[in-house]
Protein backbone atom coordinates (compact mmCIF):
# COMPACT_ATOMS: atom_id res chain seq x y z
CA UNK A 1 0.00 0.00 0.00
CA UNK A 2 1.14 3.11 -0.51
CA UNK A 3 2.00 6.13 1.77
CA UNK A 4 -0.68 8.92 2.23
CA UNK A 5 0.41 12.26 0.88
CA UNK A 6 0.62 14.29 4.21
CA UNK A 7 -1.88 16.97 2.37
CA UNK A 8 -4.50 13.93 2.45
CA UNK A 9 -4.01 13.62 6.02
CA UNK A 10 -6.73 15.87 6.95
CA UNK A 11 -9.23 13.62 4.53
CA UNK A 12 -9.50 10.85 6.65
CA UNK A 13 -10.53 12.52 10.12
CA UNK A 14 -14.13 11.97 8.77
CA UNK A 15 -14.75 9.87 5.84
CA UNK A 16 -18.74 10.96 6.04
CA UNK A 17 -17.92 13.93 5.12
CA UNK A 18 -15.55 13.35 2.08
CA UNK A 19 -15.46 13.38 -1.60
CA UNK A 20 -13.53 11.84 -4.05
CA UNK A 21 -14.00 13.41 -7.39
CA UNK A 22 -12.52 12.87 -10.69
CA UNK A 23 -11.91 12.80 -14.35
CA UNK A 24 -11.66 9.29 -16.87
CA UNK A 25 -9.11 9.58 -19.60
CA UNK A 26 -5.65 10.20 -18.58
CA UNK A 27 -6.53 10.21 -14.88
CA UNK A 28 -8.21 7.11 -14.28
CA UNK A 29 -7.56 5.13 -17.41
CA UNK A 30 -4.18 5.76 -19.64
CA UNK A 31 -4.76 7.41 -22.76
CA UNK A 32 -4.84 5.09 -26.08
CA UNK A 33 -5.34 5.87 -29.57
CA UNK A 34 -8.83 4.40 -29.50
CA UNK A 35 -11.25 6.37 -27.61
CA UNK A 36 -13.29 3.28 -27.80
CA UNK A 37 -10.48 0.90 -26.13
CA UNK A 38 -10.29 3.37 -23.27
CA UNK A 39 -10.46 1.49 -19.93
CA UNK A 40 -9.82 2.45 -16.45
CA UNK A 41 -6.68 0.84 -14.34
CA UNK A 42 -7.39 -2.34 -12.90
CA UNK A 43 -5.69 -0.61 -10.06
CA UNK A 44 -7.73 2.59 -10.22
CA UNK A 45 -11.35 0.18 -10.16
CA UNK A 46 -10.03 -1.53 -7.30
CA UNK A 47 -9.52 2.02 -5.70
CA UNK A 48 -12.66 3.56 -6.74
CA UNK A 49 -14.57 0.61 -5.29
CA UNK A 50 -12.80 0.58 -1.77
CA UNK A 51 -13.59 4.36 -1.79
CA UNK A 52 -17.02 3.39 -2.56
CA UNK A 53 -17.21 1.28 0.78
CA UNK A 54 -15.09 3.57 3.29
CA UNK A 55 -16.41 8.03 1.89
CA UNK A 56 -19.08 10.07 1.41
CA UNK A 57 -19.32 10.54 -1.73
CA UNK A 58 -17.82 9.06 -5.30
CA UNK A 59 -17.84 10.98 -8.23
CA UNK A 60 -16.37 10.33 -11.93
CA UNK A 61 -16.91 13.25 -14.38
CA UNK A 62 -16.05 13.01 -17.66
CA UNK A 63 -16.17 14.00 -21.39
CA UNK A 64 -17.84 10.99 -22.22
CA UNK A 65 -21.33 9.50 -22.71
CA UNK A 66 -22.56 8.33 -19.10
CA UNK A 67 -22.97 4.94 -21.08
CA UNK A 68 -19.60 4.69 -21.60
CA UNK A 69 -18.71 5.72 -18.22
CA UNK A 70 -20.66 2.80 -16.46
CA UNK A 71 -20.03 0.19 -18.26
CA UNK A 72 -15.82 1.01 -18.27
CA UNK A 73 -16.18 1.85 -14.94
CA UNK A 74 -18.46 -0.97 -13.73
CA UNK A 75 -18.34 0.18 -10.01
CA UNK A 76 -21.64 0.90 -8.19
CA UNK A 77 -22.02 3.66 -5.91
CA UNK A 78 -20.17 6.07 -7.78
CA UNK A 79 -22.09 9.28 -9.38
CA UNK A 80 -21.29 9.24 -12.73
CA UNK A 81 -21.60 12.65 -14.51
CA UNK A 82 -21.01 12.35 -18.92
CA UNK A 83 -20.30 15.21 -21.52
CA UNK A 84 -19.12 17.45 -18.98
CA UNK A 85 -22.33 17.43 -17.33
CA UNK A 86 -24.69 17.32 -19.61
CA UNK A 87 -26.00 13.87 -19.28
CA UNK A 88 -26.04 12.10 -15.39
CA UNK A 89 -27.38 9.43 -14.21
CA UNK A 90 -30.54 9.25 -11.94
CA UNK A 91 -32.52 6.38 -10.62
CA UNK A 92 -30.40 4.30 -13.24
CA UNK A 93 -31.67 6.15 -16.30
CA UNK A 94 -29.33 8.48 -18.18
CA UNK A 95 -30.96 12.29 -17.92
CA UNK A 96 -29.90 14.69 -20.66
CA UNK A 97 -29.73 18.43 -19.38
CA UNK A 98 -32.86 20.13 -21.31
CA UNK A 99 -30.76 22.84 -22.49
CA UNK A 100 -28.88 20.49 -24.30
CA UNK A 101 -31.64 18.49 -26.09
CA UNK A 102 -32.09 20.99 -29.09
CA UNK A 103 -28.73 20.08 -30.01
CA UNK A 104 -28.96 16.61 -30.67
CA UNK A 105 -29.88 17.08 -34.83
CA UNK A 106 -26.89 19.80 -34.97
CA UNK A 107 -24.01 17.74 -33.32
CA UNK A 108 -25.57 14.55 -35.60
CA UNK A 109 -25.36 17.38 -38.35
CA UNK A 110 -21.68 18.70 -37.24
CA UNK A 111 -20.70 14.46 -37.29
CA UNK A 112 -21.44 13.90 -40.97
CA UNK A 113 -19.60 17.63 -42.13
CA UNK A 114 -16.30 16.19 -39.65
CA UNK A 115 -15.96 13.02 -41.50
CA UNK A 116 -16.00 14.75 -44.85
CA UNK A 117 -13.96 17.66 -43.91
CA UNK A 118 -11.55 15.72 -42.36
CA UNK A 119 -11.55 12.38 -43.86
CA UNK A 120 -7.98 11.32 -42.71
CA UNK A 121 -8.57 11.59 -38.31
CA UNK A 122 -10.49 9.86 -36.44
CA UNK A 123 -13.91 11.20 -35.85
CA UNK A 124 -15.36 10.20 -32.75
CA UNK A 125 -19.57 10.40 -31.89
CA UNK A 126 -19.87 10.79 -28.12
CA UNK A 127 -23.35 10.33 -27.97
CA UNK A 128 -26.21 12.57 -28.94
CA UNK A 129 -24.26 15.67 -27.78
CA UNK A 130 -20.93 15.60 -28.87
CA UNK A 131 -18.10 14.58 -31.14
CA UNK A 132 -14.18 14.67 -30.71
CA UNK A 133 -11.59 15.05 -33.60
CA UNK A 134 -8.73 13.03 -32.85
CA UNK A 135 -5.02 13.27 -34.21
CA UNK A 136 -3.14 10.96 -32.02
CA UNK A 137 -2.34 8.50 -34.87
CA UNK A 138 -2.26 11.04 -37.38
CA UNK A 139 -0.16 13.87 -35.89
CA UNK A 140 1.16 15.31 -38.74
CA UNK A 141 -2.11 15.95 -40.32
CA UNK A 142 -3.19 17.84 -37.29
CA UNK A 143 -5.83 20.99 -38.00
CA UNK A 144 -4.86 24.26 -37.13
CA UNK A 145 -6.73 25.64 -34.39
CA UNK A 146 -7.83 28.25 -36.18
CA UNK A 147 -10.08 25.82 -38.51
CA UNK A 148 -11.28 23.91 -35.51
CA UNK A 149 -12.52 26.97 -34.17
CA UNK A 150 -14.08 28.03 -37.25
CA UNK A 151 -15.99 24.74 -37.45
CA UNK A 152 -17.71 24.84 -34.14
CA UNK A 153 -19.11 28.52 -35.19
CA UNK A 154 -20.01 27.17 -38.47
CA UNK A 155 -22.75 24.93 -36.32
CA UNK A 156 -23.02 26.95 -33.33
CA UNK A 157 -20.97 24.72 -31.06
CA UNK A 158 -19.02 24.46 -27.98
CA UNK A 159 -15.41 23.51 -29.14
CA UNK A 160 -13.07 22.45 -26.27
CA UNK A 161 -8.67 21.52 -27.04
CA UNK A 162 -7.77 18.51 -25.33
CA UNK A 163 -4.81 15.77 -25.62
CA UNK A 164 -4.03 15.87 -29.21
CA UNK A 165 -7.77 16.04 -30.14
CA UNK A 166 -10.52 18.55 -30.20
CA UNK A 167 -14.37 18.14 -29.14
CA UNK A 168 -17.14 19.81 -29.95
CA UNK A 169 -20.68 20.17 -27.87
CA UNK A 170 -23.67 22.09 -27.91
CA UNK A 171 -23.12 25.58 -26.03
CA UNK A 172 -23.84 25.79 -22.16
CA UNK A 173 -22.89 26.91 -19.03
CA UNK A 174 -22.68 23.47 -17.85
CA UNK A 175 -18.88 22.44 -17.25
CA UNK A 176 -17.51 20.44 -14.79
CA UNK A 177 -16.43 23.08 -12.27
CA UNK A 178 -20.31 24.03 -12.00
CA UNK A 179 -21.29 19.88 -11.55
CA UNK A 180 -18.51 20.20 -8.86
CA UNK A 181 -20.28 22.86 -7.06
CA UNK A 182 -23.79 20.95 -7.50
CA UNK A 183 -22.29 18.08 -5.84
CA UNK A 184 -20.70 20.05 -2.88
CA UNK A 185 -24.14 22.15 -2.53
CA UNK A 186 -26.32 18.76 -2.31
CA UNK A 187 -24.24 16.63 -0.44
CA UNK A 188 -22.51 17.01 3.17
CA UNK A 189 -18.53 17.69 2.22
CA UNK A 190 -16.14 19.12 4.17
CA UNK A 191 -12.95 17.61 2.75
CA UNK A 192 -12.21 16.86 -1.37
CA UNK A 193 -9.95 15.38 -3.23
CA UNK A 194 -10.13 16.29 -6.79
CA UNK A 195 -8.27 15.08 -9.82
CA UNK A 196 -7.66 15.38 -13.52
CA UNK A 197 -5.44 16.26 -16.28
CA UNK A 198 -7.05 18.38 -19.67
CA UNK A 199 -8.55 21.44 -19.69
CA UNK A 200 -11.93 21.35 -19.57
CA UNK A 201 -10.67 19.82 -15.65
CA UNK A 202 -9.61 22.86 -14.87
CA UNK A 203 -12.58 24.44 -13.95
CA UNK A 204 -13.08 21.42 -11.08
CA UNK A 205 -10.19 23.47 -9.48
CA UNK A 206 -11.68 26.37 -10.02
CA UNK A 207 -15.02 25.97 -7.99
CA UNK A 208 -12.81 24.03 -5.19
CA UNK A 209 -10.64 27.30 -4.47
CA UNK A 210 -14.64 29.08 -4.65
CA UNK A 211 -15.75 26.05 -2.38
CA UNK A 212 -12.87 26.66 -0.06
CA UNK A 213 -12.88 30.74 0.26
CA UNK A 214 -16.53 30.29 1.40
CA UNK A 215 -15.40 28.47 4.55
CA UNK A 216 -11.90 28.25 5.64
CA UNK A 217 -12.78 24.90 7.74
CA UNK A 218 -13.20 23.14 4.32
CA UNK A 219 -10.61 21.06 3.07
CA UNK A 220 -10.19 20.30 -0.92
CA UNK A 221 -6.58 18.70 -2.19
CA UNK A 222 -6.16 19.08 -6.51
CA UNK A 223 -4.36 16.85 -7.85
CA UNK A 224 -3.43 17.34 -11.32
CA UNK A 225 -2.28 14.14 -13.43
CA UNK A 226 0.55 14.84 -15.52
CA UNK A 227 2.18 13.81 -18.72
CA UNK A 228 3.66 15.67 -22.29
CA UNK A 229 0.42 16.63 -23.09
CA UNK A 230 -1.09 18.30 -19.76
CA UNK A 231 -1.59 21.91 -19.63
CA UNK A 232 0.38 24.27 -17.26
CA UNK A 233 -2.41 26.01 -16.56
CA UNK A 234 -3.86 22.80 -14.59
CA UNK A 235 -0.58 21.91 -12.85
CA UNK A 236 -0.30 25.05 -11.57
CA UNK A 237 -3.01 25.12 -9.89
CA UNK A 238 -2.67 21.55 -8.67
CA UNK A 239 -1.62 20.88 -4.36
CA UNK A 240 0.06 17.98 -5.92
CA UNK A 241 1.36 16.88 -9.19
CA UNK A 242 1.46 12.92 -10.03
CA UNK A 243 2.93 11.14 -13.06
CA UNK A 244 0.37 9.30 -14.33
CA UNK A 245 -3.17 7.11 -13.56
CA UNK A 246 -1.09 4.31 -12.07
CA UNK A 247 0.21 6.73 -9.15
CA UNK A 248 -3.20 8.66 -8.56
CA UNK A 249 -4.39 4.64 -8.23
CA UNK A 250 -2.05 4.19 -5.67
CA UNK A 251 -3.20 7.58 -3.84
CA UNK A 252 -6.87 6.61 -4.03
CA UNK A 253 -6.10 3.23 -2.92
CA UNK A 254 -3.91 4.58 0.28
CA UNK A 255 -6.97 7.29 1.09
CA UNK A 256 -9.38 4.42 1.20
CA UNK A 257 -7.61 2.33 3.59
CA UNK A 258 -6.93 5.21 5.74
CA UNK A 259 -10.22 6.06 6.09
Amino acid sequence: MARLYAGLEPLKSDPETTAVIVDFDGTLAVIVDQPEDSQPLPAARSALKELVATVGTVAVISGRPVEFLISALDVSGVMVFGQYGLERIENGQVVVDERAQTSIAVVAEAQLAAVKKWPDLLIEHKGDLALGVHWRTTPDRAPEPGDLKAFGAQFGLESLPGRMTWEFRPVSTIDKGVVVADILAQRKVRSVLCAGDDVGDIPMFAALNRWEQEDPTRVAVRIGVNSEEAPQALLDQADLVVSGPSELAEILSALASAC
